[in-house]
């Protein structure tokens, strides 16, 4: 089996930072590389591959962008965006909390489609 190298942290925060660009609202926005696949999560945000363990794996940018810059992940919790940008990966505008928690916010700035059940 071929040698395969592991991505490194710092090579994670320099590869998430290029091409990065700040937005007039403060958000820093990477920007989507080739083409994205419709009805994806890749379809608004951006992603990183890493290889960890051997493994080529593919990851959502604003959560590696978390645990590089802010910190741990948490099992059951979501990174949330207070920008409502998918794209940003801020570090101050990302943070932790259930998805009920992220669903609520989502709904109460207007971003959620209304259902309407009879």
């Amino acid at each position: 089996m071929p040698f395969v190298k592991e991505t490194s942290d710092e090579n994670i925060k320099a590869r998430l930072l290029k091409g990065a660009v700040r937005t007039p609202s403060g958000c820093l926005e990477r920007p989507h590389a080739g083409q994205q696949k419709a009805h994806t999560a890749s379809r608004w945000y951006t992603q990183i591959r890493t290889m960890k363990g051997g493994v080529l794996q593919t990851r959502l940018a604003h959560r590696e962008a978390y645990r590089l810059f802010v910190g741990e992940l948490v099992e059951g919790l979501v990174v949330m965006h207070s920008c409502d940008n998918p794209r940003c990966i801020e570090p101050t505008h990302l943070s932790l909390g259930t998805q009920l928690e992220n669903i609520s916010s989502a709904a109460s700035k207007g971003r959620m489609r209304k259902f309407v059940t009879q």
